[in-house]
């Protein structure tokens, strides 16, 4: 781990601006968090997937102005940090379309430097086909296959999930009891939902995007009831309508 890290200092720190193309800004704000978790919610466009490959590393470096520390080191400069962070897109990017499912993940945990034989473990708990290849999957197979990522990355201390959309409920349940079991050992954990009820599913705190923005941080349980019931809505309807 990096030297720079301080203890009890936030895992993730986030002080940057994102233009995939000059003048049009996909993200620009700040944002700190540490061990536990942290949803990211806002409507269509607001940043959240962004936000994810920021922390991540897995934008294009010209991209992205400013400064970005995950575990104290820069995921963009310093690339041995990302085998600490697990990342389960909306679509499977890492694996070759032609392999099969169990070569695909024993392939992903070599390189996190992760033990491969795990991986016929995990998709067996996940009732994924080892045989089946990756693009013969169905979109909901292909969510499976991310969450498997993320199982099999016991090593990793950053955890970042796009959303919990096409997973049956058994599998919705087995990767939250996961993440919470991991942001108990002091993992960082970010989910970005559009999905009220998920906020319930995983003790946390609440970041709201708007147009690339933080425009609200709930911390509490209380304020996160009183957010569910009203806030929530009135910020996506707001947003959507611009």
């Amino acid at each position: 781990m990096s030297d720079a890290l301080v203890p009890g200092s936030p895992l993730v720190k986030v002080a940057a601006r994102v233009e995939y193309v000059p003048g049009l800004t996909a993200f620009d704000g700040t944002l700190e968090t540490g061990e536990g978790v942290t949803f990211v919610v806002g409507p269509n466009g607001a940043g959240k997937t962004t936000l994810l490959h920021v922390i991540a590393g897995a934008l294009p470096p010209s991209s992205v102005k400013g400064d970005v520390r995950v575990l104290g080191a820069n995921p963009f400069k310093e690339v041995w940090v990302k085998r600490y962070i697990a990342l389960a897109r909306q679509e499977p990017t890492t694996f070759s379309w032609n392999y099969p499912l169990k070569t695909a993940l024993r392939l992903y945990a070599v390189l996190k430097g992760e033990d491969p034989s795990a991986a016929e473990e995990v998709l067996d708990e996940l009732g994924l086909p080892p045989q089946r290849r990756v693009g013969e999957l169905s979109f909901g197979m292909k969510r499976k296959l991310e969450g498997a990522k993320l199982m099999l990355s016991r090593s990793a201390r950053v955890f970042l999930l796009d959303e919990l959309i096409g997973l049956d409920q058994p599998t919705v349940a087995k990767v939250v009891d996961f993440l919470r079991a991991k942001a108990e050992e002091g993992a960082c954990v970010v989910v970005v939902t559009h999905e009220p009820r998920h906020l319930q599913l995983l003790s946390g705190r609440v970041v709201v995007l708007k147009n690339g923005k933080v425009l609200r941080v709930v911390e509490s349980r209380r304020e996160l009831d009183d957010f569910l019931k009203t806030t929530l809505y009135e910020i996506t309807i707001l947003a959507e309508g611009g």
